[in-house]
């Protein structure tokens, strides 16, 4: 089994990253730890008005991150191999996730079905808390599934979740889902004759559960670390009630798109297999899901149900990726489904999961799978370039340290170079955001045209006679605001 998953261990390893905020935050806060100095202290200003998001990430991750950012600093490929661990140990725990309800031979075909489309492949080249977040996220749920529970399955399910929420605020949904779960379990079994009663766990458990968890969020955010900033108020800050029925729908359609892209195939030869292919995996998937819950829905479709209620409430959801600590649980659907067809036709559950493997294998893996070896080494647009290399590397050499820089990537910029940044405000017009920054004290203002947005573009344009081109190469431009220029010498002749 070990040996089976060793491929995945260094598949997809690279020594870059693309542009991510996320990646920025995490990382430039486990070198203020290895430092000594707060967390979350950083050159980047955060300004509410712009809608930027907070410098503060939960510390989890950058706890992780910290001894490898402290020998070997941002090299890519050290961080990468150090994720791609957590990816197997994510695969082993899934593993036996898959064990509750399927044979062993059955949950090995699973395994791979479930890991190997390219989505979850490249979530290996982000450094960000999703892995790390999803292992706990599952490993609390099996502590607490299965028919032996006792105080110390609730004892570590406590410790699980509380370190759940130091990693992502999305760990707090547990909470409701294990007090509906198990409140409604005790409540039932009350109403049973004496005789009949056979739980072995109580509401003093559930407390203890509570307790643990929320004391180890409240030491590491209240006691050992103090953000400046609440990241839960950022995630609150995401909610508009106004139009919650059009977000729900909106984030149900770009949920249901993101599991279709993980069984297609970018093959132009095969899109049409590959389009129904992927309708049917999505079908079946629901087929499964009403399956499970018509039987009778366990802890994991209840913890489901509680994450699927908060992500589609969001104001916005991109892609796939906040989907991935409950990816398991929809894969279990698909194979639920399969292994019905299979015994309404009288065939095997695992001749069905192995023409479903190397269906997935044949027509649509193996397209992804050639793209990450042929691409392998290709240097994605982000702060790994060398061009970006080159442009940080004169910024940290010839820009003061008191002086602010505009850019679209403010927190990766601070990361890099260490100099004071700011983000331009996406939704304002191009005079009011400039006047905004001018009061700041802004005085440089970089362009990148792979990652500026036209509002920045348009701000850039509109005072192009009052900036003036500092520095220059085929990517970036570094404006001077002369007028700020011309100021600062007159108070300070």
């Amino acid at each position: 089994f070990i040996l089976l998953l060793l491929p995945m261990l260094v598949l997809n390893i690279r020594g870059y990253h693309f542009w991510s905020e996320a990646f920025a935050r995490y990382a430039q806060q486990a070198v203020n730890i290895s430092e000594g100095k707060a967390f979350d202290a950083t050159g980047y200003k955060y300004i509410p008005d712009f809608g930027s998001l907070i410098p503060a990430v939960p510390v989890g991750f950058s706890m992780l991150l910290e001894p490898v950012i402290r020998h070997a600093g941002l090299n890519m490929f050290s961080l990468s191999l150090y994720l791609s661990c957590f990816f197997i140990a994510w695969m082993i725990l899934s593993f036996f996730f898959f064990r509750r309800y399927f044979g062993v031979n059955t949950c090995l075909v699973i395994l791979f079905t479930a890991f190997f489309p390219n989505f979850l492949l490249w979530s290996k080249l982000q450094i960000t808390a999703d892995i790390p977040f999803s292992i706990l996220f599952l490993g609390a749920g099996l502590l607490l599934s299965g028919n032996n529970i006792n105080r110390k399955n609730f004892v570590r399910a406590g410790l699980a979740t509380g370190l759940a929420t130091i990693f992502s605020y999305l760990g707090f949904i547990l909470f409701p889902a294990m007090w509906v779960y198990f409140g409604f379990n005790i409540l039932r079994a009350k109403n049973k004759p004496r005789n009949e009663q056979s739980l072995t766990y109580s509401l003093i458990d559930l407390g203890i559960f509570t307790v643990i968890a929320l004391s180890i969020y409240g030491v590491f955010n209240w006691v050992l670390f103090r953000p400046q900033h609440s990241y839960i108020a950022e995630a609150l800050f995401m909610w508009d009630i106004k139009s919650l029925p059009s977000t729900i729908w909106s984030n149900i359609l770009a949920l249901g798109a993101g599991y279709l892209d993980l069984f297609s195939s970018t093959d132009l030869d095969i899109k049409i297999f590959s389009i129904i292919f992927s309708a049917s995996v999505l079908i079946l998937t629901l087929h499964g899901l009403f399956l499970k819950i018509w039987k009778r829905p366990d802890l994991f479709d209840i913890v489901l149900g509680f994450y699927l209620l908060f992500i589609l409430s969001f104001s916005e959801v991109s892609d796939y990726h906040l989907m991935l600590p409950v990816h398991v649980i929809f894969v279990s659907y698909l194979f639920f489904s399969l292994r019905f067809i299979a015994e309404k036709l009288k065939i095997g559950n695992l001749l069905i999961a192995q023409m479903c493997f190397f269906g997935l294998m044949l027509f649509v893996y193996a397209d992804h799978t050639n793209y990450i070896w042929r691409r392998g080494k290709d240097i994605l647009p982000g702060p790994y370039e060398p061009i970006s290399q080159e442009t940080f590397s004169y910024l940290r050499k010839n820009i003061p340290d008191k002086d602010i820089i505009v850019f679209n990537k403010p927190q990766t910029l601070t990361l890099f170079t260490g100099k004071t940044t700011v983000m331009n405000n996406a939704m304002a017009g191009a005079e009011e955001n400039y006047k905004k920054l001018q009061g700041l004290g802004t005085r440089y203002y970089l362009y990148n045209w792979n990652v500026t947005d036209n509002n920045y573009g348009n701000l850039i344009q509109h005072k192009a006679k009052d900036f003036k081109v500092a520095y220059k190469n085929w990517q970036y431009t570094l404006y001077e605001d002369t007028t700020l220029t011309a100021t600062l010498k007159l108070a300070n002749p």
